[in-house]
């Protein structure tokens, strides 16, 4: 997923976003002054901070739980 998203990112938003990978998201909020407030912990120095957004893409992974070897409805067809 790392790599796709760094290509899409590559191709279609250049200079318009910014993806962080090896991070956990511990919060998000809605910034008092508009936009978001995300707090993540850095996976490789354990470290946390807060990090200031005008918008945010909320990627779940549902469609990770589709079971695409067999005809029967997924977890994720469950769902909704």
């Amino acid at each position: 997923m790392c790599n796709y998203m760094e290509n899409f990112s590559s191709l279609f938003l250049k200079d318009k976003a910014k993806f962080i990978f090896g991070t956990e998201v511990l919060n998000v909020d809605r910034a008092t002054q508009g936009g978001w407030s995300v707090e993540v912990k850095d996976l490789e120095s354990n470290v946390n901070r807060t990090l200031s957004f005008s918008r945010i893409i909320l990627a779940s992974g549902v469609s990770s739980l589709i079971d695409s070897t067999s005809s029967r409805p997924s977890k994720a067809d469950q769902l909704f």
